[in-house]
């Protein structure tokens, strides 16, 4: 038995792909199609302010993310509030593997043996503009959201983020 006639049907279609897209945008997912924009979302705004702050730190906190325990408490207090303990675990390793790859397990001041870009940005130098898109999620405190980020007027992603609550807990640089 037909309900509605093949016209019916079409705008009942049209009706329910609109609220379901409304509903996904409330509820802060986007689909990979959407654009990369300045920081917009809570959980945007929030890894913005993380990944300029970052870069901003005096001395660089590279070294003491990639497993040099040296470093001033506010470094510490800075990459412990911000990043899981898995993460930094991921990136001494990563850390490792590159010095032994590179200079035989040897790290030489003289010579870049380790990873030569930013472990926390998938980038050598950061930009004041930065530009976002995201993939899955959006609650700042309780779920999980994965965001892509670009140097602005960049092409590609040069990272993407995986963040529960207020701790990045994955980053996988596109290189």
């Amino acid at each position: 038995m037909l309900l509605f006639g093949k016209k019916s049907q079409t705008i009942v279609a049209m009706v329910l792909s609109a609220a379901l897209t409304t509903a996904a945008h409330a509820a802060g997912t986007e689909s990979r199609t959407s654009k990369f924009h300045p920081p917009q979302t809570a959980q945007e705004r929030w890894l913005d302010a993380v990944l300029h702050k970052a870069d901003a730190l005096e001395p660089d906190l590279t070294p003491y993310m990639v497993g040099n325990p040296e470093a001033p408490q506010s470094v510490k207090s800075f990459v412990t509030q911000n990043f899981t303990p898995e993460l930094i675990k991921n990136l001494t390793q990563k850390e490792k593997e590159e010095i032994q790859k590179n200079c035989n397990g040897q790290n030489r001041a003289d010579e870049i043996c380790g990873t030569d870009y930013l472990p926390w940005a998938c980038v050598q130098d950061m930009s004041e503009k930065i530009e976002y898109k995201t993939i899955k999620g959006s609650d700042i405190n309780t779920h999980t959201t994965v965001i892509e980020m670009r140097l602005e007027n960049e092409p590609r992603p040069k990272a993407t983020y995986t963040i529960t609550g207020k701790k990045i807990g994955g980053i996988q640089c596109h290189f």
